[in-house]
């Protein structure tokens, strides 16, 4: 039997509350390199499901359409990450931590960016945005970066620089 989104928000929000961080990503850990890996379940990366996790890549299924707030939670080994077309929403903070991240991929298909995405990523230096520097503008507009690094937007008709609060 395959789990559903619900299935699985009961389970992690159980063991969630019974467990911390660390054991958390301990058991996602070992969750992705099974057969019942949920990611293959679902079409969202939950909130807090590879927090704390020894991932360095990680390569998004075709079919997630979300990524939920706080799912790549100081994830320290995470360097470069690619979001895929199919991803539509990235949740807030959900890089919160991870302070290795240097360069992220993301696509012009991403419809909405949450708030602080990329707080403490303080060595975040680019995103690659295949988009135009107006679309990523549109994301840009209703969302907060209170606290985030400074790092260098590339579109494909131009650059955008965010300076460091």
């Amino acid at each position: 039997d395959m789990i559903d989104n619900n299935d699985w928000e009961m389970i992690y929000v159980s063991a969630n509350n019974i467990l911390d961080y660390q054991d958390i990503g301990e058991l996602t850990t070992i969750l992705l390199e099974s057969n019942i890996n949920p990611l293959n379940y679902l079409d969202f990366i939950p909130e807090c499901y590879l927090a704390s996790t020894y991932i360095s890549k990680l390569d998004i299924p075709k079919h997630i359409k979300k990524i939920d707030n706080l799912a790549f939670t100081s994830c320290e080994y995470l360097s470069i990450i690619s979001i895929p077309d199919n991803i539509e929403e990235i949740g807030e903070l959900a890089f919160f931590n991870c302070y290795n991240l240097i360069n992220i991929y993301i696509s012009k298909n991403l419809k909405k960016l949450g708030d602080d995405v990329f707080y403490k990523c303080n060595n975040l230096e680019n995103i690659y945005f295949d988009g135009t520097l107006e679309q990523w503008g549109s994301l840009e507009l209703n969302r907060q970066e209170l606290y985030g690094p400074e790092y260098t937007v590339h579109c494909v008709d131009g650059t955008y620089v965010r300076k460091e609060d």
